[in-house]
């Protein structure tokens, strides 16, 4: 049963895409972005990759248990953030999923410093009733536990 043909969202199934498959995603945005970048080669920007695409792809490999790759991608994507916008992202998702990427790698200072920027970020009146964030908070209070985490 399709979308289109469905009108009880409850009967559709939500696929689960093998590994396989998201890893051809990630390795395909990658190419895209690649290929962008040689196109647009005149514009300062363009010399670094999006760090929309890195956390993108931090994220997933964060999913797929790769911890090394996740924190390389993640970490860069903050730095490239400044570049981008002229200042750090007001989005806390970076932070969060960084700083599980380095408690996994066994890094626990450096997922400590990353999980206070998260919290500062976090803390925004616009965060505080968004999904995405609230689960993200939800994991960390799992992974460092509820003392360590700080989040309410």
């Amino acid at each position: 049963m399709t979308i289109r043909t469905c009108s009880d969202p409850h009967k559709i199934a939500s696929p689960k895409l093998p590994q396989d498959a998201i890893e051809f995603t990630i390795q395909a945005a990658e190419k895209v972005e690649q290929m962008h970048l040689l196109r647009e080669s005149t514009d300062w920007t363009s010399h670094f990759p999006s760090h929309d695409l890195l956390m993108i792809t931090g994220v997933v490999r964060y999913r797929l248990g790769k911890f090394q790759t996740a924190e390389l991608d993640l970490a860069e994507a903050m730095r490239l953030e400044q570049f981008q916008y002229g200042e750090p992202d007001l989005r806390p998702t970076i932070e969060g999923y960084l700083a599980l990427a380095y408690h996994k790698n066994g890094k626990l200072e450096l997922a400590q410093a990353t999980l206070k920027k998260f919290r500062k970020k976090a803390k925004a009146k616009r965060w505080q009733e968004d999904n995405l964030i609230k689960n993200l908070q939800s994991e960390i209070k799992k992974t460092f536990g509820d003392r360590v985490a700080g989040i309410n």
